[in-house]
């Protein structure tokens, strides 16, 4: 219906904790606005892509929200209080919060409306920082909410992220049957990237190592990628490598192109990030990290030259 832009942007306006000032400002007047979200007229095209550019969707993914017709949403404060808290994470996405941001986050995952699919991605990855049954309530609902989306054009990459994504969190949890199942889930929702490929057979292969050669075997791809320009996806995936056969009982010692790794991906954080560095670098977040160094002899960041290299 040619009356639905309105309600559609309202609700998308409400779930990004925008007030109509801030969402309309220089295309409508508030009188325009408040006439356009109630459905008595249509947006201008070009006044439309403003909007849509403001919300971060696509045209396709507005299409899509139009036919979904969703009508319940998050309320404005809560909205507005967890998007100030995503901007925080976007910076970084460890960033240490605080247990009234985590359940202002958990609420608004659960209540909002359907969500978009930049912002599905945001809050999969924020949906780690939940136990069960929370963590997997979220992580489900965001896959219904991307079905939304199933037959525009961003789909296929939202889709095998957000299954990468589930399986690393499946994997670090020791759940080994689930994590293959979500990456050989992400393998058959790929459409021809190669990198997505790449991935889920480096993770599949981090998980079948009963014989311990896995870091042999996926080594080869990290090298590549740094090789190619590709450094921080190298670290991450030296980083994710550790994490896995941590969880598995299977990472004896640190490599110290590992420390490299996790030295430069924490160059550039945010210092008020951090608020109590002593409670992140923890033996619970990183287990025989301090006993490295001390081996060493060297802080952490002695290591940041350090490139990933083929196994001696």
């Amino acid at each position: 219906m040619a009356d639905d832009y309105g309600p559609t942007l309202r609700r998308l306006r409400l779930g990004r904790g925008l007030s109509q000032a801030e969402l309309y400002a220089d295309v409508l007047s508030p009188r325009q606005a408040i006439r356009l979200e109630n459905g008595e007229s249509v947006p201008r095209a070009d006044h439309l892509e403003t909007l849509l550019h403001r919300l971060g969707l696509s045209p396709a993914e507005f299409a899509a929200q139009r036919a979904h017709g969703a009508t319940t949403q998050a309320r404005l404060p809560q909205a507005i209080a967890a998007q100030a808290i995503i901007a925080k994470l976007n910076r970084w996405i460890d960033w240490e919060l605080t247990p009234a941001e985590l359940a202002t986050l958990k609420a608004y995952a659960l209540s909002a409306s359907v969500l978009s699919i930049r912002d599905v991605l945001k809050m999969m990855l924020i949906s780690l920082r939940f136990e069960p049954p929370a963590r997997d309530l979220i992580r489900d609902r965001l896959w219904r909410d991307l079905q939304v989306y199933r037959d525009t054009p961003p789909f296929a990459e939202a889709a095998t992220s957000m299954w990468l994504t589930r399986g690393f969190d499946d994997a670090v949890r020791g759940r080994v049957r689930s994590a293959r199942a979500a990456y050989v889930t992400a393998q058959r929702e790929n459409r021809g990237n190669n990198l997505v490929d790449v991935l889920a057979r480096f993770y599949l292969t981090v998980l079948d190592d009963a014989d311990g050669a896995a870091v042999a075997r996926t080594q080869p791809i990290i090298v590549g990628l740094w090789q190619l320009g590709e450094g921080h996806l190298a670290d991450a995936l030296l980083d994710n490598r550790r994490h896995i056969l941590t969880a598995l009982g299977r990472h004896p010692q640190w490599r110290e192109d590992e420390l490299g790794a996790l030295a430069r991906l924490q160059t550039g954080v945010a210092r008020q990030a951090l608020r109590h560095p002593q409670t992140y670098y923890t033996e619970a977040n990183f287990p025989g990290l301090a006993a490295a160094l001390a081996a060493w002899g060297k802080p952490l960041q002695a290591f940041a030259a350090i490139a990933p290299s083929e196994p001696r």
